[in-house]
């Protein structure tokens, strides 16, 4: 698209009009593609079917959730994306079967407490004595 809008268009903005003037309103295209792409879906409402379509502000989400995911830290991700508290932040906070499951498996690269035979002996005194 840039090496298009290049050749064809003398306008300094990537995102442009047919007469080469920038973009502001980008509601229509933002939901044709939407709409193209099949982001829109019915959700039963008690004995009501509600449409919903995906949201501009959804893929602000999936960029949140994805960084904690990825193992971001929680400071940074409030400062990428504007938050003034942690509280906001964790709104997006969302991991995945898959990335609890990975989560958990990490354990399994600790190494074991108890493996010699003087721990065991001691762990038995422990757990009779209470």
């Amino acid at each position: 698209m840039i090496e298009r809008q290049g050749q064809d268009n003398a306008s300094e903005w990537v995102f442009c009009t047919a007469r080469g003037e920038k973009l502001t309103l980008l509601t229509n295209a933002f939901w044709n593609a939407v709409k193209e792409a099949k982001l829109i879906w019915a959700e039963a409402e008690g004995d009501k079917v509600k449409k919903t379509r995906f949201r501009f502000h959804d893929l602000r989400h999936t960029f949140g959730a994805r960084l904690g995911m990825a193992g971001v830290d929680l400071k940074t991700i409030m400062e990428i994306m504007g938050h003034k508290s942690h509280k906001v932040a964790m709104w997006y906070q969302h991991p995945t079967a898959d990335h609890k499951l990975k989560a958990v498996k990490i354990l399994d690269q600790v190494p074991l407490i108890f493996t010699t035979e003087k721990n065991k002996a001691l762990e038995l005194r422990v757990v009779s004595n209470g």
